[in-house]
């Protein structure tokens, strides 16, 4: 975590320039299938809050060791929070100095629980996020595991009993939006030996086997279940039960269009 005193810098370029963090919660504004990997991005990142009162040094800090940091909060309560300095400055409501601390999101989630954040607040593209959503995505996030497509002797899997139609908008919408996704298919399936009960699998067929691909489709699905509601996504291959099953028993709910000539 980084604390430092701030003067308002006009950098016409910098101002101009979006993050990839900003540019998602762009898209999450206009579709909120991105929801999920937006709060993923910011669990992941170094945010900014603005604070005061503080005896800090400038330098590299562990909030987790500190007595206490005054954060600055909105007359209702919210919690401000900024992906970089410019975005602090937006619309030049803040004109003054100010002190800010930089610190890692999942750590900022994590310890201000039952907080309301604003992210960006004074930029268009401000999001705010409620408690119960913040510790909803934390459980998911901390909860979520990938499927071992190596131990697959005991699996039982299936066609599902309820079509999840939301999951499947979501995620075909999702899969229109990257190239190298070919198809997708959907099963239930169960495994004995794990702990965990029967569930959603989706099954994609791409041109690379993408960690990002998966972790990304993650996000998208789990804003269309339930809570506690767990799912699998895996890259299919030849070799495995799984895509067996998938490939040859399914037909897949997504297809890619083949390009007109």
């Amino acid at each position: 975590m980084e604390i430092r005193n701030l003067f308002r810098k006009r950098h016409k370029k910098q101002d101009e320039e979006k993050s990839d963090l900003e540019l998602l919660l762009l898209k999450c504004k206009q579709n909120p299938a991105y929801i999920n990997e937006l709060f993923s991005q910011l669990l992941n990142k170094d945010l900014i809050i603005i604070t005061h009162d503080n005896k800090l040094p400038e330098g590299q800090h562990d909030l987790h060791q500190q007595s206490s940091v005054n954060i600055v909060t909105f007359p209702e309560g919210q919690i401000p929070v900024f992906t970089s300095i410019e975005r602090i400055y937006d619309k030049a409501v803040i004109r003054e100095q100010v002190q800010y601390i930089k610190i890692n999101g999942h750590d900022l989630f994590t310890m201000t629980n039952g907080a309301t954040f604003i992210i960006n607040p004074y930029s268009d593209t401000c999001k705010e996020f409620l408690p119960e959503e913040i510790d909803l995505w934390l459980k998911q996030f901390e909860s979520r595991s990938e499927l071992s497509m190596e131990k697959v002797s005991d699996i039982q899997i299936g066609e599902p009993v309820s079509y999840p139609n939301d999951l499947i908008r979501n995620l075909s919408e999702f899969f229109s939006t990257r190239r190298e996704v070919l198809s997708a298919y959907i099963g239930w399936i169960f495994n004995p030996s794990a702990n965990k009960a029967p569930h959603y699998i989706i099954g994609i067929k791409a041109n690379n086997d993408s960690k990002n691909l998966v972790k990304a489709a993650c996000d998208v699905a789990m804003e269309a279940l339930p809570p506690k509601e767990a799912i699998d996504i895996v890259v299919l291959n030849r070799r495995s039960k799984i895509s067996d099953y998938l490939m040859n028993q399914t037909k897949p709910f997504y297809q890619r269009a083949l390009p007109v000539r």
